[in-house]
């Protein structure tokens, strides 16, 4: 069988060794019972000066013994190793070559399947953003999927891990829904907010617009009639007592005026007590309102249209 080729993955290793057990035979029990007999002998011994010579002279024969024992014990051993020393040296030969071998097999697995990996990897990542898509997951959510380990691993196969995808974005989906719907309150919220503000704004800038303002209005009316008619009336009387109210009479004709005395229901509303009022045919009243918004003002002028049909209102 000397240089005879060998499948290696068949051949049976047994056949190739040949091993003898080697014998070595060794009567020791009469050396125990000699030893055994020594150690009683000495066993109660306590040592004087008169037995330290004998004692001394044991100690070296004993040791004398020992030193015979381990020499034989070494000399055999060495004997009995040389063929197993050779022997192994033999094995280690074949199995270095061998192990250089399936090193660089295991190497270039390792490359191989790292680049299994690679290529698979790629393919994940697409499903991935295939799986955001179908979910129409935002940046925020279709980043937090994510490529578990062992969706590389040879046994996981693409329809499994597009399934363990779907689970995953179902759940990012659901959250996601929820902080849309979370900001939207919150903008919904702000906006009623910020509206509720600018009104606010609006009213005071208009406040503060027509504080201390005068509104001047042109009242022509058809038929001859005294200014009481007008102080008196209910709807002037239910004016805010903080307006300040003065109503005058400017007549197209040059007819002499009289002055008359309002009532005192209206005095607390108006800067004078008296006002002036012409029998004409036409009367022009011209009325002067402080401290009025505009949809107050309007508010004035659709009362005096209710009162007085007739009359043609113009705000100058």
């Amino acid at each position: 069988m000397k240089n005879k080729k060998l499948e290696l993955t068949t051949v049976n290793i047994n056949e190739l060794i040949n091993f003898t057990s080697a014998l070595i035979e060794f009567d020791n029990a009469g050396l125990i019972n000699s030893a055994q007999e020594v150690t009683a002998k000495y066993k109660d011994l306590v040592v004087t000066e008169d037995v330290v010579p004998t004692i001394k002279k044991e100690v070296a024969e004993l040791n004398k013994l020992v030193t015979q024992l381990e020499d034989q014990r070494k000399s055999i051993k060495r004997s009995y190793n040389e063929p197993y020393d050779s022997f192994e040296s033999k094995i280690k030969q074949v199995t270095s070559i061998i192990n250089g071998t399936v090193s660089n097999l295991k190497q270039q697995l390792s490359v191989f399947e790292e680049q299994e990996k690679q290529a698979k990897l790629l393919k994940v990542k697409e499903l991935i953003a295939n799986v955001a898509i179908e979910f129409k997951l935002n940046e925020k959510y279709a980043l937090q999927l994510v490529v578990v380990d062992k969706f590389l691993n040879v046994s996981e196969t693409m329809p499994k891990i597009k399934k363990a995808l779907d689970e995953q974005a179902t759940r990012l989906a659901e959250a996601q829904e929820n902080e849309i719907k979370a900001e939207q309150l919150r903008l919904e919220m702000e906006a009623m907010k910020q509206a509720e503000i600018e009104r606010a704004i609006v009213a005071r800038k208009d406040l503060l617009q027509h504080l201390n303002t005068r509104y001047e209005l042109n009242v022509s009316y058809n038929e001859v009639r005294h200014l009481q008619d007008i102080a008196v009336h209910e709807y002037f009387e239910k004016l805010h007592a903080k307006k300040s109210v003065i109503i005058k009479i400017e007549p197209e004709l040059n007819e002499v005026p009289k002055t008359i005395k309002l009532p005192d229901a209206l005095v607390a509303n108006v800067k004078t007590e008296t006002a002036i009022c012409y029998g004409v045919k036409q009367t022009k009243w011209r009325i002067e309102i402080d401290n009025m918004t505009k949809n107050e003002l309007d508010e004035v002028i659709e009362g005096i249209k209710e009162y007085y049909p007739n009359a043609t209102v113009k705000l100058i």
